[in-house]
């Protein structure tokens, strides 16, 4: 096959063979004519032919002129001849640069494509938005559990008077009588920041929750896990068992994992009671405070999951302790 396609190439004349290394198009037809006068018989085993030769831009005249472009199937020893033509021209980059250099094929997409595809993806998660964005909160919400316990701890670490309300309801139901609120220290002492502690002081009066215990925490990062450790030495200082968690819905999924870390790992039963918000599971993508918070949340929440807890939380050592 080798040397009769060969033959081939010797037999078509020199300006329409050169035009072959040149992107131009084999064609079989039954006419008597090329489309730029020159003509030559082919060597193809059926009845006698034409070989045309025409660029890309001519396929439409062709057609009308009743010619039809070859395939695979039909005449393989145009395609033979197009693969030889195209070798030809190949043969004359050296041997050596195959081993720095490739060719290859791509397929790329079109923009029509990539808009196509860009406004399938928005319409599907404007249809769906309702079940994934639900999704979302809920997995930063932790599953609620009450029983009765040593002591109530608010998590007062951004003050909402929400928390204070549902830890009275929790002590007039008798799930516990003792209320514990984390309050942060002035930095490098161990005294409580004065308006901390009046924030505290007000939230407790407006909702009639009764005496109230405050804890020294640090504010010191990652802030929730050293906080943690500080609530654990005073809950082993005052022999607490148990506690009740009462947290922001959002952040209680990480409240939970934290405080099953340390206190749950000094053998301490922690209950955690997630308090909604004027922003609930349902409700969030309303406005972009909501939007901030849940997002805000979720990204603190993987910190904690995947680097704090795995690499920070190892116990540590009491702290010295602290005056009253």
């Amino acid at each position: 096959m080798k040397s009769g396609v060969s033959r081939m190439t010797q037999a078509i004349h020199p300006p329409i063979r050169s035009r072959c290394g040149r992107g131009w198009f084999l064609h079989v037809a039954r006419s008597t004519a090329l489309a730029d006068g020159h003509s030559c018989h082919c060597l193809f085993p059926f009845p006698p032919c034409r070989l045309h030769i025409f660029p890309v831009s001519g396929r439409t005249a062709a057609m009308s002129e009743g010619c039809c472009l070859y395939d695979r199937a039909s005449f393989p020893t145009a395609i033979h001849l197009r693969r030889h033509c195209a070798m030809q021209k190949l043969s004359t980059t050296p041997s050596w640069t195959r081993h720095l250099f490739y060719r290859a094929e791509h397929i790329r997409t079109t923009w029509k494509l990539r808009l196509g595809l860009l406004t399938l993806v928005v319409a599907l998660l404007w249809l769906t938005g309702g079940w994934w964005t639900a999704a979302i909160a809920r997995s930063l919400v932790c599953d609620a559990s009450l029983a009765p316990s040593d002591a109530i701890l608010v998590e007062n670490f951004d003050p909402d008077y929400l928390l204070f309300e549902r830890a009275t309801q929790l002590r007039q139901a008798g799930f516990a009588q003792r209320v514990l609120v984390p309050t942060s220290t002035d930095p490098g002492t161990s005294e409580v920041n004065a308006v901390a502690l009046g924030t505290v002081e007000v939230m407790a009066r407006l909702s009639r929750i009764g005496p109230i215990e405050t804890v020294p925490v640090r504010e010191v990062e990652p802030v929730t896990l050293n906080a943690a450790r500080d609530l654990q030495h005073f809950l082993e200082r005052e022999h607490i068992r148990s506690v009740i968690v009462v947290t922001p819905l959002f952040r209680s999924r990480r409240s939970a994992l934290v405080y099953s870390a340390t206190l749950g790992r000094a053998g301490i039963a922690v209950r955690c009671e997630p308090v909604e918000e004027t922003r609930r599971v349902d409700t969030w993508t309303r406005d972009w405070h909501g939007i901030q918070n849940v997002v805000e949340q979720w990204f603190k929440l993987q910190y904690y999951r995947l680097y704090v807890l795995p690499f920070r939380s190892k116990p540590e050592g009491h702290p010295a302790k602290q005056s009253p």
